[in-house]
């Protein structure tokens, strides 16, 4: 399945709390907003609660008061949660910085059993191979955001090519581009395939 069928059958089945691992986490929110139409809000440690679609925007400011950067800290946002309206998503950029923090471990635990009951969800984004602690261990849906397959890849290096007006590739600098780009996130392969197009 791909992980948007994934998120799709946890929205169906009222999973509150899933984990995602990624390399590229603006990726996955894109995906998140793709297959679902209910409201997705984002945070970070930066910027705080923001919303990422139209129907998140009331539920946003209603969540932040206004200004979101009262919600940057990790207990604000724990507590700004609890404003979160029925059958929202909110996605947490950087998790693996505070799910480390016991307060935040146990916040979010205690969130469980609410967000199922109240048809919201919490989105974990952390990097490719974070383990969670045992505490969460078992409250989790853990999901992974595979690497760009070689399909994708040559799709990403024809439409950048399309788009910069120039001459399509041969085969064999598509291969060569795809060859150089595996293993990188698509944010990662869409950058070095734009670079070598630059060069003269």
């Amino acid at each position: 399945k791909t992980l948007c069928e994934n998120i799709q059958q946890a929205r169906r089945a009222g999973v509150p709390l899933i984990l995602i691992e990624t390399s590229d986490p603006a990726a996955v929110q894109s995906i998140i907003l793709a297959c679902s139409s209910d409201p997705v809000l984002r945070w970070d440690m930066v910027r705080g609660v923001h919303p990422c679609n139209e129907d998140a925007k009331v539920i946003a400011n209603t969540m932040t008061g206004g200004d979101p950067t009262d919600t940057a800290r990790p207990d604000a946002m724990l507590e700004s949660i609890e404003k979160m309206a029925e059958d929202s998503v909110l996605i947490l950029y950087g998790a693996e910085k505070i799910l480390t923090e016991v307060f935040v471990r146990q916040g979010i635990w205690n969130l469980r059993d609410e967000f199922k009951t109240s048809g919201r969800m919490l989105v974990a984004l952390v990097p490719l191979g974070f383990k969670l602690s045992p505490d969460l261990r078992d409250d989790f849906m853990v999901l992974d955001h595979p690497l760009p397959t070689q399909s994708e890849l040559r799709a990403s290096a024809i439409s950048l090519v399309e788009d910069a007006e120039l001459a399509p590739l041969s085969e064999v600098d598509l291969d060569k581009a795809i060859d150089a780009t595996l293993g990188l996130s698509g944010f990662g392969a869409e950058t070095c395939l734009a670079m070598s197009l630059g060069k003269d």
